[in-house]
């Protein structure tokens, strides 16, 4: 069992609690390595808190249990932290942590909805996509805003 961090450092201006829409029903999305045969699933696998499956011949249970379709090993993926929202720090801050056996999370993909909130008035800014830097208008306040400069990163918690 190893804890992984996904974690985050960007540049916010005119915004900041950046976190998932609907955080229950949010689908985090990984590129993930077999730990067994080191291969890389094709394509980045969802992980959803709401989403509870036993494991397989064991009393516990995970979010994802992902087979290897190289080697056909069973791993689990499990989330153990309530996400972090991201404030306008500037620097790394840790969002989530997760706990993953027989697999490892290679790349975050922030795929989905995200939402923030105005530093001026707290504006909600929702329907953010972050596959890109993201650029808006806050009326509100009379000012732009954005979100840029996006490093994730995936750590050993």
């Amino acid at each position: 069992m190893v804890k992984f961090a996904l974690n985050l450092q960007a540049e916010l201006v005119g915004v900041s609690n950046l976190s998932p829409k609907e955080e229950e029903a949010f689908y985090y999305m990984f590129e993930v390595e077999c730990g067994s045969c080191h291969d890389i699933h094709e394509n980045p696998i969802g992980i959803c808190r709401s989403e509870v499956h036993d494991i397989p011949g064991s009393k516990g249970e995970a979010n994802l249990i992902w087979t290897c379709k190289n080697c056909k090993r069973t791993s689990t993926i499990s989330i153990v932290s309530r996400f972090h929202p991201y404030t306008n720090s500037q620097s790394q801050q840790r969002l989530l942590e997760l706990e993953c056996r027989g697999c490892e999370l290679v790349k975050f993909v922030p795929d989905g909805e995200w939402v923030a909130k105005g530093e001026a008035n707290g504006t909600q800014f929702t329907e953010i996509e972050l596959e890109d830097d993201w650029y808006d208008y806050d009326e509100n306040a009379g000012s732009e805003v954005s979100i840029s400069d996006m490093q994730w990163t995936i750590s050993k918690a």
